[in-house]
């Protein structure tokens, strides 16, 4: 699955209120993190010519739960606590290299949402991905 919105759901005077204000923030700052070191590379050309840059959101253990609905937009499952999901993104952005190679466009098309305690199998199955 793949996530397509997401929300922070938080108790106030007994009731439950959504805002998805923070998570935006936080998720903003995972996509400029990855911006800064784009350009850093592609400024930079120095080995190795391929690069991988994973935006990654890490949460607290416990926080992140998933609800499924179907494509007419029904509830088909009830919320379930995960370790893990990918938040679909399509977010881009160009980095002038000029004068030496010229402009490239960078696409970041998910972001990565972990659990705190999922982080090490994570990362685990991210290092087994990249092994030749």
């Amino acid at each position: 699955m793949v996530a397509k919105q997401t929300d922070q759901v938080h108790w106030k005077n007994e009731n439950l209120e959504s805002d998805d204000e923070a998570t935006f923030g936080k998720i903003r700052q995972a996509l400029n993190s990855c911006e800064g070191l784009v350009r850093n590379f592609a400024t930079k050309l120095t080995p190795p010519d391929t690069r991988m840059i994973l935006p990654l959101l890490v949460v607290p253990s416990g926080t992140l739960w998933q609800v499924d609905f179907t494509e007419a937009g029904e509830l088909q499952t009830p919320p379930r606590l995960i370790e893990s999901s990918t938040l679909f993104l399509n977010h881009g952005w160009t980095v002038n290299r000029e004068p030496t190679v010229g402009p490239i466009t960078y696409q970041v098309s998910h972001l990565e949402l972990v659990s705190q305690d999922a982080l090490p199998k994570a990362a685990e199955r991210w290092k087994n991905f990249f092994v030749e």
